[in-house]
């Protein structure tokens, strides 16, 4: 069985994008911070961690980042709902920095497991 990360500060999107994974026959570990994301990653050695850009204690910029440092071939999707700015400025870069496949919030149900599927 598959098991996906999701890093999201938000808990009822974290809830919701759970719930649709674990429909599909997935594993779900949930971090609601960038440095819970580091721990449970190095713990549970997910498949794909799906991060949100915009946290509180670490963005998801830096997480993806520190990810990639630590397993250069780890397979990441990012997420983000914007803020002042749109969200494609954040998701740009988290394409430059190492995410496989960006989405914006709202998340249309579909579009991350589409991700998923790809990815695996």
């Amino acid at each position: 069985m598959s098991t996906l990360l999701i890093v999201d500060d938000e808990r009822p999107v974290s809830k919701l994008l759970g719930k649709i994974i674990e429909k599909e026959g997935f594993r779900v570990v949930e971090a609601g911070t960038g440095k819970e994301c580091l721990d449970l990653y190095r713990e549970s050695q997910p498949d794909i961690a799906l991060i949100d850009i915009v946290m509180p204690d670490k963005d998801g910029i830096s997480t993806i980042k520190e990810l990639k440092s630590l397993n250069h071939q780890a397979k990441i999707i990012a997420m983000s709902g914007g803020l002042v700015f749109t969200p494609q400025a954040y998701l740009d870069e988290a394409t430059e920095v190492g995410a496989d496949f960006v989405f914006s919030k709202p998340i249309d149900n579909k579009l991350p497991m589409s991700a998923i599927k790809d990815l695996l």
